[in-house]
């Protein structure tokens, strides 16, 4: 990897430019990260910390200004080392969000991992204040202003790794945030990992947190299978190993189609469960904190509840749970239509007992769809289909609709006339023609007998001998020849 050899300029970029530049400058910028322990943006990488943002694919960019704390990045963005918008997850800040590494008071191993070494200053540590706010964004008041731990580095180049023992203050405890600092020597930039750790056997300091959560294990998922309407009820099934225990189900009646969307009744139904319920949660698990989302939102069993499986079950009603038949829709297209020129139109009106997405499609004889329309029917509503270039002849209409609420599908078709226009020129009956001649030249449209067939020359063709697969096919298959079919010729 190339390096530069000069001090790095810290310039205030659009976000258009800065993405360009952070692309183009990543062969040349140092890189490296806290290993242990394990920073906020390689737990990100590891997949431990989620919506991290790009940092979880380069964990070791988190570079910025040098130098804290009376330079370096601005406050309440320490954890992305001020890089704008560039995984500015990173600067997020609540007592939940990130998962925490357990480390003891006193002797601690600490460590980097470098992927792309300089000549190093120094490593610093820095540790958030006892007392310190864990819902407030990261800031100089929040950490203690002087390293507890300092590692001179020689302004030499280190290995791939380095680990040190560092004490950790013994007056702190429970959760805290460390700054751990890499200041390279030859560029004007220092990276910045933060790690969130929660410290055991200190004394002296206040625990900011609550006490943990009981832990959680996956027993189930709610899924957004499909849509559901107005009256439908879902509802939760919970086993232990001893059977069904229906006192801890959770149900919920939908009131209109809009929560009955796929994507919106699995969060409605977590989120009663999460009220109503402690021995099971649904949703995403966040360092034991877990919330109702949008879409699948799995379900989690709390430690010693004795669940093993909790399912989830949909009783439809009367009035939404009814399904699309064919006799609920009801098309009147006409018998003919004239073309005119080479285009016609074909229209009709549809009549649905529900609202739902309905799809007009016109076929040929060759079955190929020559036109379509799409429109929302909720009552009655015209169709237009226009069609072109189209000549006399039968065609099929195809008219499919799907239930906006549980997206039943029916669907009828119809024979119509289209005609008029420019009637088609016949295909003339072929004759016979002459064998075909291997060292002959033949132009388009020249015609030749061979083996029981004959053919149809496409274009310029010689010693390419018609009925062999590699040289004979149908319309648009790019083979230079067309079979005419079986004749007997003498």
């Amino acid at each position: 990897m190339t390096h530069l050899s000069m001090k790095k300029t810290w310039l205030a970029l659009s976000p258009v430019l800065a993405c360009t530049a952070i692309l183009l400058s990543q062969q040349a910028m140092a890189h490296g990260y806290m290993s242990s322990p394990q920073s906020r943006n390689l737990l990100c990488n590891k997949g431990v910390n989620v919506q991290c943002g790009p940092v979880q694919y380069e964990p070791q960019s988190v570079e910025g200004p040098d130098r804290y704390p009376e330079t370096g990045p601005a406050d309440g963005q320490l954890g992305n080392a001020g890089r704008g918008a560039w995984s500015s997850e990173l600067n997020e800040q609540t007592v939940g969000r990130w998962k925490r590494t357990d480390i003891n008071v006193g002797p601690n191993t600490f460590g980097w991992t470098f992927t792309a070494p300089h000549r190093s200053r120094d490593i610093r540590y820095f540790i958030t204040k006892n007392g310190w706010n864990p819902n407030m964004p990261l800031t100089r008041a929040q950490f203690e202003s002087t390293p507890f731990c300092t590692i001179d580095m020689a302004n030499a180049i280190p290995p791939k790794t380095v680990s040190h023992t560092c004490n950790v203050p013994s007056d702190h405890s429970g959760y805290h945030v460390i700054l751990g600092a890499w200041d390279v020597a030859d560029t004007s930039a220092t990276f910045y990992n933060v790690a969130d750790v929660n410290i055991k056997g200190g004394g002296g300091g206040v625990d900011p947190t609550p006490t943990p959560v009981p832990t959680w294990a996956s027993a189930g998922s709610i899924n957004p299978s499909e849509n559901l309407g107005s009256g439908d009820k879902i509802y939760t099934r919970v086993f232990t190993a001893s059977g069904e225990n229906a006192g801890l189900s959770t149900s919920l009646t939908l009131t209109s189609a809009t929560d009955g969307a796929k994507d919106n009744w699995p969060y409605l139904l977590a989120k009663k469960i999460n009220a109503e319920q402690s021995q099971y949660k649904a949703g995403v698990n966040n360092n034991d904190v877990i919330t109702a989302v949008n879409g699948q939102n799995t379900v989690f069993a709390k430690a010693g509840s004795g669940i093993v499986r909790v399912e989830t079950a949909i009783d439809k009603s009367s009035q939404s749970g009814d399904v699309l038949v064919p006799a609920d829709l009801t098309v009147t297209p006409k018998a003919s239509y004239a073309i005119n020129g080479d285009r016609a139109t074909i229209d009709g009106l549809i009549t649905l007992r529900k609202k739902a997405n309905v799809t007009a499609e016109v076929y040929n004889s060759q079955n190929v769809m020559i036109g379509t329309q799409s429109l929302i029917v909720d009552g009655t509503a015209n169709m237009q289909v226009a069609v072109s270039p189209v000549v006399a002849g039968n065609f099929t209409l195809a008219v499919k609709a799907r239930a906006a609420d549980d997206e039943s599908v029916v669907q009828k078709s119809f024979t119509i006339k289209l005609t008029g226009g420019v009637s088609p020129t016949p295909t003339p009956t072929p004759t016979c023609s002459s064998a075909w001649v291997a060292n002959k030249a033949y132009t388009a449209n020249q015609t030749v007998y061979w083996n029981g067939k004959q053919y149809k020359a496409r274009w310029w063709t010689q010693n390419n001998e018609p009925g062999l697969p590699a040289f004979t096919g149908g319309e648009g298959s790019g083979k230079v020849w067309a079979d005419l079919g079986a004749k007997t010729c003498p």
